[in-house]
């Protein structure tokens, strides 16, 4: 098929990315952008494995290209991101790959897409390295692309095919890219955190999955939007039918209990897909094992699916949760270091899928939260609901007292307009993904391009959609003793046990405190 192709569109075929097909459709991309002059193919072209000078290659909007930069010599998040996109588009490659040039040529688009041409048509017999760069050539690349899938789905508990997506933005070198899989992991922020890894061990055989639970029929039920529960504090008469709270007492845990950082977690569980149902749950069980964190916000919640978390973490771990329906956001404390103070939930008057907040007042080594997780309204069709629903947030933020720390979060289902829609961020409010270095590769937390599970409910799309659904807002304390965001993660990019499923279509976000 290459043969038969013009000259410029082999050459741009030959550079970019094999197969033919996925060369083809950048050279497309590229000539629609008008960064590819489509009349003369690629300037400067002598061959089909040399681009010609650096002035001919590509023609971009010098204003569009070269923005003003903030002081710390790169740009601020959103021109970042645009920049990375840019040379993604124009490269058919990934934004960690955009990320990689960008920073290397001080964040000029123009110079960083020009040096990724250079460096990959100098790449001609073998893999190699150009001025620090790693460059592939195509037809080696043949011969090593299914070994090197083969040993990355090995060394990272995936897949082949997810490797097959993941490799390429790393011109398959194996080491680069299996080292980024696992950064991008949630990590331990000290050396501290790294012993709590002793807790995996503490629930492994407290059930069996032998026997798989079933799962509930579906109720027609919805939830009351006309409740507004406030429980007493750590009660149990006092707790209404629609809240739950175990009462089993903590296990000893001495590590978190040292530690200075605080460290909390949201994430979307998906109970409402049947597919590797147990599994899964048991998947979302480790993840939470693993971070240890000390407050877990959890939305798409079933009966069935809360039932082996608490089987497996009721030990270390007090649950609640908003009033019971086919799905719903529940919050997990950890004993050791929690002290949950009252609870309530404050519907939303408009929902259509029985949306509410879910929230708790605590005290966290001396330190007072008050926090609160939802589930605003999904889909496209309910971003009138859902931008109300986040003025309702923004709304509980600023009634909150001033000498308490807020975290609010959970599957806010965003568009990043429909914040200023909502009327923007709460005065001293934070969004925590900004604030932590905004790393690109934990931007999406429903992918379809990484998530299987997320991609699956994609077929038959043109496209492949990554959105920042999953958000945490923090305000601090106004004079007490602050904490303060030092790292953004994600959680769940490992398969679930024994399956081919991630634990949910959801990555999980995690942050971690530490004082000031």
């Amino acid at each position: 098929m290459l043969q038969t192709l013009p000259l410029a569109q082999q050459t741009f075929v030959r550079i970019v990315r094999h197969p033919v097909s996925q060369g083809l459709a950048g050279f497309h991309r590229a000539v629609l952008r008008g960064k590819v002059g489509a009349a003369g193919g690629l300037h400067g072209c002598v061959n089909q494995q040399v681009l010609g000078t650096k002035r001919g290659v590509m023609d971009f909007d010098h204003d569009r290209s070269r923005t003003d930069d903030e002081d710390d010599g790169g740009p601020g998040g959103e021109e970042r991101a645009r920049r990375c996109r840019e040379f993604r588009d124009v490269t058919s490659t990934t934004i960690p790959l955009a990320d990689q040039y960008l920073q290397r040529n001080h964040w000029d688009l123009e110079q960083s897409v020009l040096q990724y041409f250079e460096h990959t048509a100098s790449s001609k017999e073998s893999v190699g390295t150009a001025n620090g760069f790693d460059v592939i050539d195509v037809d080696a690349l043949e011969k090593v692309r299914p070994e090197r899938c083969q040993k990355f789905a090995e060394l990272t508990n995936t897949t082949p095919e997810y490797a097959a997506t993941f490799l390429p933005g790393y011109n398959y070198d194996l080491q680069a890219a299996i080292s980024s899989f696992w950064t991008d992991l949630p990590s331990p922020v000290t050396p501290l955190e790294r012993s709590l890894s002793d807790t995996k061990t503490e629930a492994k055989n407290e059930d069996s999955t032998d026997s798989p639970a079933k799962r509930p029929k579906k109720t027609t039920n919805p939830v009351p939007v006309n409740v507004k529960m406030e429980v007493a504090e750590n009660s149990p008469s006092s707790s209404s039918s629609g809240d739950r709270q175990m009462e089993v007492s903590p296990k000893p845990d001495h590590d978190i209990m040292k530690r200075s950082f605080f460290k909390l977690l949201s994430w979307n569980i998906d109970g409402l897909d049947d597919k590797n149902f147990n599994q899964r749950a048991l998947g979302v069980v480790e993840g939470i094992k693993e971070e240890c964190p000390d407050v877990v916000f959890l939305q798409e919640v079933v009966a069935t699916n809360l039932e082996i978390l608490e089987s497996h973490l009721k030990g270390s771990y007090s649950f609640i949760t908003a009033p019971k329906a086919d799905y719903f956001v529940a919050m997990m404390m950890h004993k050791s270091t929690v002290t949950m103070q009252k609870n309530m939930v404050v519907p939303f008057a408009n929902t259509k899928m029985g949306r509410n907040i879910l929230c708790a007042e605590v005290v966290w080594k001396g330190v007072s939260f008050c926090l609160a997780t939802a589930h605003l309204e999904s889909t496209k069709d309910g971003a009138k609901e859902r931008v109300v629903q986040l003025r309702t947030c923004f709304d509980f933020i600023k009634t909150q007292e001033a000498e308490k720390m807020v975290i609010l979060g959970g599957d806010l289902n965003l568009r990043d307009p429909e914040v200023g829609l909502a009327g923007g961020l709460p005065s001293s409010t934070v969004d925590l993904w900004q604030v932590c270095s905004a790393r690109p590769e934990c931007r999406w937390t429903w992918d379809c391009k990484r998530n299987t599970n997320a991609g699956r409910k994609c077929a038959g799309l043109s496209f492949m959609p990554q959105c920042r659904f999953d958000r945490l807002y923090y305000r601090p304390a106004q004079s007490l003793a602050k904490l303060k965001p030092v790292h953004f993660g994600l959680v769940g990019l490992k398969k679930a046990p024994r399956t081919q499923s991630f634990p949910s279509d959801h990555w999980g976000i995690v942050c971690t405190f530490d004082e000031k």
